[in-house]
């Protein structure tokens, strides 16, 4: 849900030359970058791009090109930098610009000019040459941003690459493997990079390998992403022991991929990325886990497909688990291919499907919709015990919360307690809150529930209720609003918003700004696909990884085949998965629900309950 840039590739970006120049070196501050003199400028509130650009005497495109980070927006505090060298010497000591320039060009000697073919990412292309993407990047800085078709990169030559950070642990690994771990390249087949690009792919000319694959094994390495382990959570990756297993884990990730499509649209964008995040879970797991088979299968969104690949493919039948696209029909046929071999299925979006109550195979990734109501209600009641509920309803608006709201009337109704209502037409206004509450003291305190989750409801109500909030406060008065799960996709004022008027949310998934495993499951990306995660809620490069991490150590644990208990559970960046029956369902449904807290300071809780 929240895009994070790495921190390297911004400190790329901004130290190494570009072919902009500037007419005359920058009046401004001067500090020193990872070893390089830089500009800097620390963008005040209401700066725009374009009007820094004018300030400084610069062009937009030289801003964006040494601070990527900028063409999403600027915000108050973000500092942005300049190279000295390419604006300018304040004094023409600065020695160690020359130097590092000098450096650079001598790389550029040793390496070879490539043009990017439509599909490819720097995965494929690193493994073509026998580099790293890593050393591709260090001579390419934007292409840590993502390539395109067209795009020139100049790849160092074999002999001039020694800048390998990799500590491999080859010793069960195949030819293949020890000779892709000499750089970045994650020890795969090339069949799995072949699968790669394929996904990427947007034309005839790039298939899907395992269209009828034979077993894509994937070998996975734990040291490449040593850092991206310690900044999750302990007991999520570390501290389980496989069970012995007489033959490899296997699983079958059959998703609408739409490869070979000349658009795959948002189903198979998101598809990929879902499997891009599975494959990082896989090598970061390596050391604990078997063998691992994973199988990949495009239904093409179609359910005549996917019969066919049932019908056609044998080694579906061989799964330990399958990963079910979300679409009904599809899932149907899915539960009676599971119930018929002995293979559970999982269910990791599709929220409606009741699918899990009758069938024994089934898991249903998300928490359904009548136990989120539940558990949402009594964490409100636990929150706000001793607040009086109001309740914000446009007569010309859509209740499209009604279901939630009467739920909760009637258990504040059974505690004896009836919430006000407040009616308005079209937008709220904070005097008519304070019409309708009357007198307010030291002691009154308010919690409001609106009747509708969107965007566009929350916009009318969400000034008259944070002006309404900072009279009370001046009488010592207490003020909060129960939020939505559509509330986490807020952004600018509207998510600024939600603290000034502490909000209290419930979700299914929820990823905390600035997480740690976050910034390193995209560092994790951008290293083996040149991209970063695609922002989204919930994310489905995150949720791909959490599901991967979940389903491998509960296969080779043997929770995830045995009746549910706490050792299952899983914490992952974005989701959790405590699987139970649910209501005496024959399958597991998750249990878990995510209660936010946004603080007026800017301080979040979480509480995953």
């Amino acid at each position: 849900m929240y895009k994070f840039i790495s921190v390297r590739s911004i400190l790329w970006a901004v130290l190494v030359a570009c072919a902009l120049t500037a007419s005359a070196k920058l009046d401004l501050p001067v500090k020193e970058v990872n070893g390089k003199q830089c500009y800097y400028y620390k963008v005040e509130r209401g700066n725009t791009v374009y009007g820094i650009a004018n300030k400084l005497g610069i062009t937009r495109d030289q801003i964006i090109s040494y601070n990527p980070s900028a063409a999403d927006g600027l915000s108050s505090g973000m500092i942005l930098y300049f190279p000295v060298d390419v604006f300018g010497q304040p004094d023409d000591s600065n020695s160690a610009s020359k130097s590092e320039t000098a450096s650079t060009t001598s790389k550029t000697e040793n390496a070879t000019r490539y043009v990017v073919e439509k599909g490819e990412t720097l995965f494929g292309i690193g493994h073509k040459f026998g580099v790293s993407a890593e050393e591709i990047i260090a001579l390419n800085p934007g292409a840590a941003q993502g390539i395109k078709s067209g795009d020139v990169l100049l790849i160092p030559n074999k002999s001039a690459s020694t800048e390998t950070n990799t500590t491999a642990n080859t010793s069960n690994n195949t030819a293949e493997e020890t000779a892709a771990e000499d750089g970045y390249i994650p020890a795969v087949s090339q069949k799995l990079i072949n699968l790669i690009d394929g996904i990427n792919a947007s034309n005839q000319e790039r298939k899907l390998t395992p269209v009828n694959p034979e077993v894509t094994v994937v070998s996975t390495n734990i040291e490449d992403n040593k850092n991206f382990i310690e900044s999750v959570h302990s007991q999520t990756i570390n501290g389980f022991t496989a069970i012995e297993h007489s033959k490899p884990i296997t699983v079958s990730i059959i998703l609408p991929f739409m490869a070979g499509e000349e658009k795959a649209g948002r189903a198979g964008t998101h598809a990929a990325e879902f499997y891009r995040g599975f494959l990082i879970a896989a090598d970061t797991l390596k050391s604990q886990l078997p063998q691992v088979n994973i199988n990949v299968y495009d239904t093409k969104n179609n359910l005549d497909r996917l019969r066919s690949l049932l019908d056609s493919e044998a080694a579906i039948a061989q799964s330990d688990v399958i990963i079910a696209p979300d679409a009904a029909d599809q899932l149907k046929a899915l539960s009676d291919f599971g119930k018929s071999h002995n293979i559970l299925i999982f269910n990791p979006l599709n929220a409606r499907d009741t699918l899990y109550r009758s069938n024994p195979y089934m898991l249903q990734g998300s928490i359904p919709s009548a136990s989120m109501y539940e558990k949402a209600v009594d964490a409100f009641l636990k929150s706000f015990d001793g607040y009086t509920p109001v309740l914000l309803s446009n007569t010309t608006g859509r209740p499209d919360k009604q279901t939630f709201v009467d739920m909760l009337k009637e258990k504040l109704n059974a505690k004896g307690i009836v919430p006000l209502m407040i009616e308005y037409e079209g937008a709220l206004y904070a005097e008519l809150i304070s019409e309708q509450l009357g007198e307010v003291t030291a002691n009154s305190k308010f919690v409001f529930v609106p009747m509708s989750g969107s965007l566009t409801e929350y916009n009318k109500f969400v000034i008259a209720v944070a002006n309404f909030k900072d009279q009370a406060t001046e009488v010592g008065a207490k003020v909060c609003t129960w939020g939505y799960p559509e509330w986490v996709t807020f952004r600018g004022d509207a998510q600024k918003e939600l603290y000034d008027i502490s909000t209290t949310l419930y979700t299914r998934s929820y990823i905390m700004p600035e997480d740690a495993g976050n910034k390193g499951l995209n560092n994790s990306f951008v290293k083996w696909y040149g991209q970063d995660l695609i922002d989204g809620v919930p994310a489905q490069g995150v949720l791909g990884f959490d599901c991967g991490v979940y389903i491998l150590k509960g296969l080779a644990t043997g929770t995830l085949k045995s009746e549910p208990d706490a050792n299952a559970d899983t914490r992952g960046i974005q989701n959790t998965f405590r699987m139970r029956h649910i209501d005496g369902s024959k399958g597991l449904a998750n249990d878990a629900l995510y209660i936010i807290r946004l603080h007026e300071d800017g301080s979040i809780n979480i509480e995953v309950i």
